[in-house]
């Protein structure tokens, strides 16, 4: 149910985001699945879902633009 994701880091907030491209709102299905598969400490602390994530000129993610978006950087 998930297209594309990445994880990137507050440091303001010292918090984990996560942005996705996903099937709606599945945040606890995400979590949970997540939980079985990483320690606690490596779980985001939030979760935001798009319709589609932005890319580049080559096609890669566009992580500026995402952290100058969700992680206040």
């Amino acid at each position: 149910f998930v297209g594309e994701a990445v994880c990137l880091y507050a440091a303001a907030e010292e918090k984990i985001v996560l942005v996705c491209s996903a099937d709606g709102d599945r945040k606890k299905e995400l979590r949970t699945a997540l939980a079985a598969l990483l320690p606690k400490y490596m779980l985001p602390h939030k979760y935001i879902f798009l319709d589609r994530l932005p890319h580049n000129r080559n096609g890669k993610l566009d992580r500026a633009a995402l952290r100058a978006e969700y992680a206040g950087s």
